[in-house]
């Protein structure tokens, strides 16, 4: 189980399910990365005046991949590029239901503008250094510890790559 500050005590959060865990539904979110920071929303209704990724629930026939693309361009009017990376999944277990995490990654070149639907009150670019400075969504700093470690990861396999090309 990752470590758990979240807001809502009751939530945990695994990298791989858990004995009898019973996911109805999936939620899907991204990343979107550009020069060093990710976008992220403030949410209007449910966890009022808590900050999270755009990204919402898989509905019936839609990949998580599909899913994450309806929901950034209805959350932000952003239509997310074509390549976009598996960032993995984590494993929810709240006390009344269960669900898997779906997150992807996209960067682009320029920041896009940002028009919201009405689930947001405002948005903002934020740096690793930047998420404590946030009041996060209940298991929003798991999610981003996870995220961190991804890209560490692809930072160091990268390296190794290289390492590798030039015989060291």
């Amino acid at each position: 189980m990752l470590n758990s500050k979240a807001l809502i005590p009751e939530v945990e959060i695994f990298e791989h399910p858990p004995k009898d865990f019973v996911s109805t539904i999936d939620v899907c979110c991204a990343f979107l990365e550009i020069q060093g920071k990710v976008l992220i929303l403030e949410r209007a209704t449910t966890g009022k005046g808590t900050w999270g990724l755009p990204g919402g629930k898989l509905e019936e026939g839609e990949s998580p991949e599909q899913t994450v693309r309806r929901e950034f361009l209805e959350e932000t009017q952003i239509a997310l590029p074509d390549q976009m990376n598996t960032v993995g999944m984590l494993y929810f277990r709240r006390p009344k239901f269960e669900y898997i995490f779906h997150m992807f990654r996209a960067t682009m070149p320029a920041f896009p503008e940002v028009v919201l639907n009405d689930e947001h009150t405002d948005f903002g670019w934020f740096s690793k250094n930047d998420i404590d400075t946030i009041p996060i969504m209940s298991g929003g700093r798991e999610v981003f510890e996870f995220y961190w470690q991804y890209l560490d990861n692809l930072s160091e396999n990268f390296g190794n790559h290289l390492d590798q090309i030039r015989g060291d």
